[in-house]
């Protein structure tokens, strides 16, 4: 295994596996590291290559006891990730996906009698039965524990209850290793809770935050009740005051006003029931400040002020780049530039009729929208989210998607994508309503089994158009087609790099494919679609070269401070944002 001339099949490996000269590397990368990162780009065989890692494990540890590799990935890809060991490799597996209380039962009691070599589990029944997993890993001995987990990056929170049952795994076992196309999905946050989660000790995380990021300090208010909570909004700061905007709309609109609050609290109503509290600092959390009164009834509103370091930029990140790179085996797209198509990107400038307009100052208020995600849903999807249009209603973009897959992608394999499952049921059903054609679809919704639907659309010649969301972006083989059709842009830069990486992967027949971006002019379609390119920027930085070339937009501005929640909303209400802040 010390070059790729003399590297030879593990005795696990069928004939019909070839592997690539960046694959052996990885296997001798990852053979010498007993907790490690695999973080090669999408569709370039990240599963067979953990498999092909966990094979020569064996064949080496496989006596006197059996050496034994738990699996751990999305529910919709356990399927797939068993055809990939099926298909490569001689070792007998067993999954969970769905099964009963019962049925696991036995499943874990072949397991633990080393009756089979691989157990494929999701990350909800890790959830619900690791104290019992943890306990067969113990009695068949740590050391013959190989641990696995996919999509190692979606795994956010440190404190949540997978990431720890996720670091008891790998603190304990063998050999652990995450894997993961996409290392950042915009933030070095996401680089350093992989490195937590498979319990690699560089630094402590107040040493990351001392050393990495740079941050400012936000304030929040938390409007309440006695009975709920009404919102929570971002403070803006002028000096040693913090000002709130809380939407009302739960009060009758004609009889509100206001009544008795603390001298140092500053409130009025304006238009649209938005209240705007300002707060001077020196009052602490926990405060009441006000309370208000609708007709007969009287409603206390309590208003909690806490802050918290947000992170604005980063600092010394060639320092993390070397810090982190021991642990991590990363390829770039160039390496395997030969193996896969070239992407080119399109975007369609789309101009909205007046109800549209109308619909998207009205859902400002309506949503409360207090951060940059609920934003982009708001202000570009308003035909899936507004009660009132009508059924028949068809928005511009979806208007221009049926104009495509009627006319110059009629004969093409397409997937459309949005990040709601609003968008994708009105995009499908308006599709087969005016065509009579059917689709595919992968939305997470328990209606359409993921695993059956990528069958359809692969195996069914009159299936050219798959619709859906970000369930449809992480670890499917799609690569029989060759365009995507963005109706908006996934909320980060890493799913959408997964994203365009179902149909960029080897094994395609495609040299070219396409994505199509349909923009709103002049709203936060825009700006959105800029913010995802600078975090690829971001990602190139920390990985050079991991990102395919054409994924990176040329056409990027860098006026807008990200920071500003305002500037998003500026774009879709214009000039009636002013006058709502100024009243």
């Amino acid at each position: 295994m010390s070059d790729n001339k003399s590297f030879k099949k593990s005795i696990y490996m069928k004939d019909l596996l070839e592997l690539r000269d960046f694959q052996k590397e990885a296997i001798r990368f990852l053979y010498g590291n007993p907790k490690a990162i695999l973080g090669l780009p999408t569709g370039v065989g990240k599963t067979i290559t953990s498999f092909s890692l966990y094979s020569y494990h064996k064949q080496v540890h496989d006596v006197p006891n059996k050496y034994q590799l738990l699996f751990v990935t999305e529910k919709s890809l356990v399927p797939q990730s068993t055809e990939d060991l099926l298909k490569f490799f001689e070792l007998e597996y067993h999954m969970i996906y769905g099964h009963s209380k019962k049925k696991r039962d036995e499943v874990y009691k072949e397991f633990e009698d080393e009756l089979t070599d691989v157990l494929f589990l999701n990350y909800e029944i890790l959830r619900n039965d690791y104290k019992q997993i943890f306990e067969i890993v113990k009695r068949q001995g740590l050391n013959n524990i190989m641990f696995i987990y996919d999509e190692a990056t979606a795994i956010k929170s440190r404190s949540s209850k997978i990431s720890k049952i996720i670091k008891a795994f790998t603190s304990n076992v063998s050999r652990s290793l995450g894997l993961t196309a996409t290392l950042s999905k915009g933030r070095m946050e996401d680089y350093y809770n992989i490195m937590h989660n498979l319990n690699i000790p560089i630094w402590t995380y107040r040493k990351f935050q001392d050393n990495f990021i740079l941050s400012e300090t936000v304030y929040w208010g938390f409007l309440k009740n006695n009975q709920r909570s009404l919102g929570r909004a971002k403070g803006k700061i002028q000096g040693n005051t913090v000002t709130f905007f809380f939407n009302l709309s739960y009060l009758d609109r004609a009889k509100l006003m206001m009544k008795a609050y603390p001298k140092g609290a500053i409130a009025k109503i304006v238009r649209n029931n938005l209240l705007v509290l300002s707060v001077k600092l020196q009052y602490a959390s926990g405060q009441r400040f006000l309370s208000v009164s609708s007709g007969k009834k009287t409603h206390p509103l309590t208003l909690f002020m806490t802050s918290d370091d947000k992170t604005v930029g980063y600092k010394n990140v060639t320092d993390f780049v070397k810090g982190t790179r021991k642990y991590i085996f990363t390829r770039s797209k160039k390496s395997v530039a030969s193996e896969l198509p070239a992407f080119s990107k399109k975007k369609i400038i789309l101009s909205e009729d007046k109800e549209t307009i109308q619909t998207l100052q009205m859902l400002y208020y309506e949503t409360k929208v207090p951060n940059f995600a609920r934003i982009n849903i708001a202000l570009s999807t308003p035909e899936a989210i507004n009660k009132d249009l009508s059924e028949d209603y068809i928005s511009p973009k979806i208007n221009e998607m049926l104009k495509l897959l009627t006319g110059s992608l009629s004969t093409e394999k397409v997937l459309v994508y949005s990040h709601s499952r609003q968008v994708i049921e009105r995009a499908y059903t308006t599709y087969h309503n005016h065509t009579g054609k059917d689709f595919a679809v992968i939305t997470g919704n328990s209606q359409f089994d993921s695993n059956e639907q990528r069958h359809k659309f692969w195996e069914d010649s009159n299936i050219n158009v798959l619709f859906g969301t970000d369930s449809m972006s992480q670890g499917h083989n799609l690569q029989n087609a060759n365009y995507i059709i963005y109706l908006n842009l996934p909320l980060n830069s890493g799913n959408y790099i997964q994203t365009s990486g179902r149909i960029s992967r080897i094994g395609t027949e495609h040299s070219n494919l396409t994505l199509i971006h349909l923009l709103y002019e002049d709203t936060a379609d825009i700006d959105w679609y800029e913010m995802v390119h600078r975090q690829l920027n971001l990602i190139n930085t920390l990985n050079p070269d991991q990102i395919d070339e054409g994924l990176l937009a040329s056409d990027v501005t860098e006026t807008l401070d990200e920071k500003d929640i305002d500037t998003f909303v500026r774009r879709s209400l214009g000039n009636r944002r002013k006058q709502y802040v100024d009243d």
